[in-house]
């Protein structure tokens, strides 16, 4: 999921929800959760490179593994 704050032909700013999982073994998966704010910057060959990344909320485990 994500939200787009403000766009340039040069600059852009996203809001970004990730979810993700923690550890190796398949009984001990921890899924977690974070917000993070993304600048971006376009370099001179037009790719897009991330500028500044600034986590909003902290990941956030659940409990109970799901």
């Amino acid at each position: 999921s994500s939200a787009v704050l403000s766009a340039t032909p040069a600059h852009a700013a996203m809001l970004l929800a990730m979810q993700g999982q923690r550890g190796s073994d398949a009984k001990d998966l921890k899924f977690i959760t974070a917000t993070v704010r993304v600048d971006f910057d376009r370099s001179r060959d037009g790719q897009w490179r991330v500028a500044n990344l600034t986590v909003l909320k902290k990941p956030q485990m659940n409990t109970a593994g799901q």
